[in-house]
């Protein structure tokens, strides 16, 4: 298990905060079809992880390092714009 260790400046509360690479433990992997997605950004919005970021163009992308796998930005999108696939099927591809 992978993770970051914010310097003290990065996060002054508390004595140190860790994010772990939850993305290792993912079994199914949200794919965004950006033909059918039309921008509104709930999914990044509903992401538990932040895992989902937009662009200028509202163009959507996962961090896989991060997303978990657990559906709920494929279930709040409301042009089923993202399908989950299972892991298997990307075999170590970011």
């Amino acid at each position: 298990m992978s993770y970051y260790k914010y310097t003290q400046s990065e996060a002054p509360i508390g004595r140190h905060l860790y994010v772990l690479a939850t993305g290792e433990w993912r079994v199914m992997r949200p794919v965004i079809d950006n033909s059918a997605c039309r921008g509104c950004g709930l999914c990044a919005m509903y992401c538990p992880t932040c895992s989902i970021a937009g662009s200028d163009e509202r163009r959507f992308t996962v961090d896989y390092s991060y997303c978990k796998g657990c559906g709920i930005c494929a279930r709040e999108c409301p042009v089923d714009a993202i399908a989950m696939k299972p892991e298997e099927e990307y075999d170590g591809e970011c």
